[in-house]
């Protein structure tokens, strides 16, 4: 019997328990989301990202010794590369929940297994490989080892929590899972995600976007756009228009037509479902009007009346 050894955070604590099956002959998956069993035969949730040298091969076999069917990548080396999901949200799997990762996997030679993450640093992938040590952040690389009794060719079963991972060596959150890249021939099975259980997710603060700043005329209706606000995590619930600490509108758009001469600093508060907030300002500058394209007959700074005429002198 092994063991298959899983996380669960729960306020904060992460926390360890042991589920022993056979090595051979488990086809039990044990993640929320599953992404990869096998079991119908088909390879097609996989491709090739780099056959150089050409060659490189995807299958669909029966697990040595058992009754299930597993996945494997043959290739020449790290030099092949395979991927299941996808880079970004229109061809991975856009997990925006689930952030620990099991899988089975066997091999007898060196690999590089990659996690494509969106994370609120950017884009990052937690690279994992057959050291026995962890050897921290290069770029949007976060390596870390999984043993050197990983390439002993026994099927082994794998828990990562990702968030952890991340955090080990940067402050940064997940936003989403993607998909796997791996380099290496090797056989894998029973790939899925699951939520880290009772703990609770951490809210993405919105982003607020107040609009270009605006030159008008005074008397013209001054349109205010916070459309371009967003929120990675859910809806934006409020938006509300100020200056100075007044509330001047609430709502996506707004229309403000009573501005006076001179400049306005107008800003947007956005607050999202679970009530964290972001501000951005827009500026407004308001003229007269008395020095653009508009003629004047008369001021009568100049002391002159001779620019007026009588035309009707009865009664003198």
């Amino acid at each position: 019997m092994s063991s298959i050894f899983r996380t669960w955070k729960v306020g904060g604590i992460l926390l360890l328990a042991a589920l022993s099956i056979g090595v051979f002959g488990s086809n039990a998956v044990l993640a929320d989301t599953v992404y990869e069993s096998a079991e119908d035969g088909s390879a097609g949730r996989w491709s090739i990202f780099d056959d150089s040298p050409s060659g490189a091969a995807i299958n669909n076999i029966a697990e040595s010794g058992a009754t299930n069917r597993v996945i494997e990548l043959v290739g020449s080396g790290v030099n092949n590369g395979f991927f299941i999901g996808g880079i970004d949200a229109s061809s991975g799997w856009n997990n925006t929940s689930e952030f620990v990762l099991s899988w089975r996997m066997s091999t007898t030679s060196g690999f590089r297994f990659y996690v494509r993450l969106d994370t609120t640093e950017g884009a990052r992938y937690l690279f994992y490989t057959a050291s026995g040590t962890s050897l921290g952040k290069s770029g949007i690389y976060i390596k870390h080892g999984l043993g050197t009794d990983s390439i002993d060719g026994t099927w082994r079963s794998y828990s990562r929590d990702l968030q952890a991972d991340l955090e080990q060596f940067e402050a940064a959150t997940i936003l989403a899972v993607q998909g796997i890249r791996i380099r290496g021939s090797l056989s894998i099975d029973d790939i899925g995600l699951e939520s880290s259980g009772g703990g609770t997710p951490v809210n993405v603060p919105p982003i607020a976007d107040a609009g270009a700043d605006q030159s008008v005329v005074t008397g013209t209706a001054v349109g205010l756009d916070g459309s371009g606000s967003s929120d990675l995590d859910g809806p934006i619930t409020s938006y509300v228009w100020s200056e100075n600490g007044v509330d001047l509108a609430t709502g996506v758009t707004a229309q403000l037509t009573n501005l006076s001469v001179g400049d306005h600093t107008i800003e947007l508060l956005v607050t999202d479902d679970q009530g964290a907030i972001a501000t951005d300002v827009v500026s407004i500058a308001v003229s007269s009007g008395g020095t653009g394209s508009s003629s004047v007959y008369e001021s009568a700074e100049d002391g002159s009346a001779g620019r007026w005429s009588i035309f009707d002198d009865s009664p003198s």
